[in-house]
């Protein structure tokens, strides 16, 4: 972008009939939460007051991790499958080619995902520092269950890599081991606006559509 413009998002809202001060449109393809996106002059705002309009990137950031969507950074040394790509439209098994498309065709046909990118509710209120991603996640017997992604302490949200077995099994409790030696508590669940009502858990991905 240029440093006239900027790019917002706009949620659950609609713009006047005015559309002069922006470049482009579109509808966030992840995720219908997420809204539009559009790019912006810079000191223009034609969005009338019933719209919820977040351009901070702390608003935005709070709700792509309650809608469970990964990106940037967060996507490092990963499989695309792990990050629930293969969900969230961005990957063809059809057509190719593309780096990694060997490993993730035949994952997608022939392999067990046992773990993916849950987001997470933290039970508890934090402080900035008290957990950071990389922090290990356990279960109540102590067994390693997977790690933190993403952290947004101050809204008591995040991302986590997760064994499917501890969202989907019998694991009751997960907790997280604070830098300061505290045992947290959390939640993970599954994003209601898109994660597959075919998914199976043995397998870790959608079950084939019955013919």
């Amino acid at each position: 972008l240029s440093e006239n413009n900027r790019i917002v998002s706009v949620v659950n809202g609609f713009f006047e009939s005015n559309t002069e001060s922006f470049e482009l449109g579109y509808s966030d393809p992840r995720c219908r939460e997420l809204g539009m996106r559009y790019i912006q002059k810079n000191g223009q705002n034609n969005f009338n007051r019933s719209t919820k309009f977040e351009t901070d990137n702390f608003s935005y950031e709070t709700l792509r991790m309650e809608n469970g969507i990964c990106e940037g950074q967060e996507l490092r040394n990963l499989t695309p499958i792990e990050c629930n790509l293969d969900f969230l439209g961005y990957i063809s098994f059809a057509k190719g080619c593309y780096i990694g498309q060997e490993l993730t065709a035949r994952t997608h046909f022939k392999g067990i995902i046992r773990k993916r990118i849950f987001p997470i509710k933290i039970n508890c209120s934090l402080n900035d520092t008290a957990l950071q991603a990389g922090n290990v996640v356990t279960d109540e017997n102590d067994s390693k269950m997977g790690e933190l992604i993403a952290l947004n302490s101050q809204n008591n949200v995040g991302l986590a890599m997760l064994k499917i077995e501890s969202v989907e099994g019998a694991v009751q409790k997960l907790k997280v081991l604070a830098k300061d030696g505290q045992q947290i508590e959390i939640s993970p669940f599954k994003p209601k606006s898109w994660w597959p009502k075919n998914f199976d858990p043995k397998t870790g991905k959608a079950s084939a559509a019955k013919t």
